[in-house]
């Protein structure tokens, strides 16, 4: 029998859990230090951080003046609250939707 078979197999599964847990651990080593969140590239954690917790809002509506962090979150408000082109309507209440999905 092949001894790193062997040795797997008298490994308990406990030890087991232990052991995958950390490798996983390690490959998250960038951790956002404001909610702990952990990532394996540094680039995932920066856009992250600036997505998620940057309270710095750059796109205000022009029509209604609320703000978002996202030119990208902007355009879908602008799209979904400002432009009439909803053209998909509730079944129980009638309300229109930019989409299927709302």
């Amino acid at each position: 029998m092949d001894k790193s078979k062997m040795k797997f197999d008298e490994v308990s599964s406990e030890d087991h859990l232990n052991e995958n847990d950390s490798i996983v651990l390690d490959a998250k080593k960038h951790v956002c230090d404001v909610c702990l969140e952990a990532f394996t590239q540094e680039s995932s954690l920066i856009t992250h951080r600036d997505t998620i917790h940057n309270l710095q809002k750059d796109y205000a509506c022009d029509k209604c003046e609320k703000e978002f962090e996202l030119r990208s979150h902007l355009s879908r408000h602008q799209i979904s609250v400002h432009k009439s082109c909803k053209n998909f309507a509730c079944n129980r209440c009638g309300k229109k939707f930019v989409k299927k999905s709302s």
